[in-house]
């Protein structure tokens, strides 16, 4: 009866309609990673490392002198050896325009062709061995700290509830390692329980306690009466 209504004229003619889903959008932060402080810890929190999660080839290294001096961030940071990688997946949902940031550094003892490899791998886990995509290639004879470096993470990756972040030593020998520390990947994401709150009727992820406002605005622009 309302189309009907509609289509003939006689019906409301300025309905309210949802607001966008743009409306609470904004840059957030998706996922940080500083390492925390204190003493070393060869198995890194939250992070999936090569081989044996609690052998000391990868660990979060508390800040010493030489090559294993402080970053830029302070605290703690990743320490990665030869040929070792540690890995971490993210949670995108919602969100687009993804960027990644970070400090790192190499080693005085690196040569001219080993590397530090940044990459990313979509729809597979950290331990998969196909897959991964290179963001990314440093050369690791690098002997103090970069400036905060940040890079466009492929649009691909946009909404993606899982795709995981990896950072790869790839060196010919032993005492040739990589560090990494302040990991970010943000994005232009909705505030959820904003959106649900700001009145517009527009609703992500619906719970029972939105169907009342849900119910009464379809009600009032079917049905008027």
């Amino acid at each position: 009866d309302y189309l009907a209504r509609r289509a003939s004229g006689s019906g409301p003619n300025n309905p309210q309609q949802p607001g966008s889903l743009n409306d609470n959008a904004g840059i957030q932060t998706l996922m940080s990673e500083d390492f925390g402080s204190g003493s070393d810890v060869n198995d890194i929190p939250s992070w999936d490392e090569e081989g044996s999660d609690s052998d000391s080839s990868t660990l979060a290294k508390s800040p010493g002198i030489g090559d294993d001096s402080a970053s830029p961030d302070g605290g703690r940071f990743a320490f990665i050896g030869r040929d070792e990688w540690i890995c971490r997946t993210v949670n995108a949902s919602g969100a687009s325009a993804l960027s990644l940031s970070f400090y790192w550094r190499g080693d005085s003892s690196a040569e001219g062709s080993d590397d530090f490899i940044v990459e990313y791998n979509q729809g597979s886990s950290c331990t998969s061995g196909s897959g991964w995509n290179e963001l990314d290639t440093y050369n690791l004879n690098h002997t103090s700290w970069s400036p905060l470096t940040t890079r466009g993470l492929p649009t691909s990756l946009n909404n993606d509830s899982s795709f995981a972040i990896r950072f790869r030593v790839d060196s010919n020998s032993g005492g040739e390692d990589g560090r990494v520390d302040a990991v970010t990947v943000s994005g232009t994401a909705v505030n959820v329980a904003l959106e649900n709150t700001d009145g517009d009727y527009f609703f992500i992820a619906p719970t029972s306690a939105d169907m009342p406002a849900i119910f009464s605005t379809i009600g009032a622009l079917v049905c008027p009466a």
